[in-house]
This record gives C-alpha cells, sequence and structure tokens, in this order.
C-alpha cells in the first residue's frame, strides 16, 4: 500500500515537473519568435533604430527571468530526483528526453533498461 502511494506520488509529480520544464521552455521559444516579430516589425516599417526601445530593454529583462526559472526548475528536478533516492523509490520513468540515469541508478535497476537493451 505504501509502495502503491509512493508510487502514485512519484508518477503525479514526475509529470507535474515535466509540464512545468516544457512550459517554460515554450516560453522561450515564443519569446524568440516576439523578439524576432520586434525586430523584423521595425525593419518592415522602415522605423528608426531606437523605435520600440524601451519594449526592448523589457522583453530582455523577462528573458533574464524566464532563463533563472529555467535554471530554478532544473536545480528542482535534481533535488526530487536525490529525494527519491533518499527514499529509495524506484526510477518509474526516464521520459521521452533529458537526463540520462546515473550509474548508480543503472546498476541498481538494470532490467528497467532491457528494451533499449534489445533495440
Amino acid at each position: 500500500m505504501l509502495k502503491q502511494r509512493r508510487d502514485e506520488v512519484s508518477r503525479t509529480v514526475t509529470a507535474a515537473l515535466i509540464d512545468v520544464e516544457s512550459n517554460i521552455d515554450n516560453a522561450l521559444v515564443s519569446h524568440g519568435h516576439l523578439q524576432i516579430a520586434v525586430i523584423q516589425g521595425r525593419r518592415s516599417a522602415n522605423l528608426p533604430l531606437d523605435a520600440g526601445q524601451p519594449g526592448i530593454d523589457k522583453m530582455a529583462e523577462a528573458v533574464g527571468h524566464l532563463i533563472a526559472a529555467r535554471k530554478a526548475i532544473h536545480e528542482a528536478h535534481y533535488a526530487f530526483r536525490q529525494a527519491r533516492t533518499d527514499l529509495r523509490m524506484p526510477v518509474t520513468s526516464y521520459g521521452d528526453f533529458g537526463d540520462t540515469p546515473d550509474m548508480a541508478t543503472l546498476q541498481a535497476e538494470p532490467a528497467a533498461l532491457t528494451l533499449v537493451q534489445a533495440a
């Protein structure tokens, strides 16, 4: 029963964490599109170089915050990984992308990679 609850918590937290990581990356991509639109829009309208500069300054500030948030979430990901290890909870997923498991995990749970080895 405890194992089942821990596995459920692990899966719920993992899904939410991956969602946040994905949303931050999507926000950074959208921000890049906005930067392109602003600069190309200024060029297309043949406006002076300083047109919209206060807005561009704020965009630079915003992207700094997005990057800081991305870094903090990445650090949280590793903190949760350590908590999982400390609680001796099994790895339930390696995800579709991102970091590969560390060697200690591979040695402790070789069955988790049976499909990868067979490929």
